[in-house]
C-alpha cells in the first residue's frame, strides 16, 4: 500500500491550493493513487525505453499533480517528459554532484536563492551571470547546479501550490 503524503500547507496556502490548483484535501490521496497507476501502467511502453522512473512516493507525485492543477492527463504528460529529459541528457544528471564539484558555483553568488518570499509567496532564484567563470565551471555543471535547486526548492510545499521567481 502506497504511503499517505503528509500535508504540510494549512490556512492561507491550503486555500490557494483549493482555488488555484483544484486541489482537495478529501480526494488528494486518490488523485496520487490515480497518477501512480497510470504511471505503471506507461513503465512498458516502447517510446518509452530507457527511461527510469526513479521516484513514485506520494509527494513527489504531487509536485506534478499540483503543477497541472490536478489535470492527470497534462501531470502524467509532465512526469514523462521530466524523465525522458533525464535520460536523453543523462550526462547533465549522472554529473558527480559532490560538494567539490558544486560548491564553486554555490560559493561564488553566480547562483542563489533570496531568504524568504515575496509578497506573492514567490521564492525567488538569483543568476548573476557576469559572476560565472567558464573555465572552473562548464556549462552542463551549471545547468545541473540551476536544476538540483530548483528540484530542491519543490520539495517545499508551499513553492508548489505558490509560485517561482527567477532574476538574472
Amino acid at each position: 500500500m502506497a504511503e499517505m503524503c503528509s500535508n504540510s500547507i494549512d490556512g492561507e496556502t491550503l486555500e490557494k491550493a483549493r482555488r488555484e490548483l483544484n486541489e482537495d484535501p478529501d480526494t488528494r490521496e486518490q488523485a496520487i493513487a490515480d497518477f501512480r497507476a497510470a504511471i505503471e501502467e506507461k513503465e512498458n511502453d516502447p517510446e518509452l525505453e530507457g527511461v527510469v522512473f526513479e521516484r513514485k512516493d506520494s509527494p513527489f507525485l504531487l509536485r506534478f499533480l499540483r503543477a497541472k492543477k490536478f489535470d492527470q492527463s497534462r501531470s502524467l504528460s509532465l512526469y514523462m517528459k521530466y524523465h525522458t529529459i533525464r535520460r536523453d541528457y543523462g550526462k547533465i544528471f549522472s554529473e558527480d554532484d559532490s560538494s567539490s564539484n558544486l560548491s564553486h558555483i554555490l560559493s561564488s553568488g553566480v547562483l542563489y536563492v533570496l531568504n524568504g518570499r515575496t509578497r506573492n509567496g514567490e521564492k525567488v532564484v538569483c543568476i548573476r551571470p557576469e559572476k560565472w567563470d567558464m573555465e572552473q565551471d562548464p556549462a552542463e555543471r551549471m545547468i545541473r547546479t540551476v536544476l538540483l535547486i530548483l528540484d530542491k526548492l519543490l520539495e517545499d510545499e508551499e513553492t508548489q501550490v505558490g509560485e517561482r521567481e527567477g532574476v538574472i
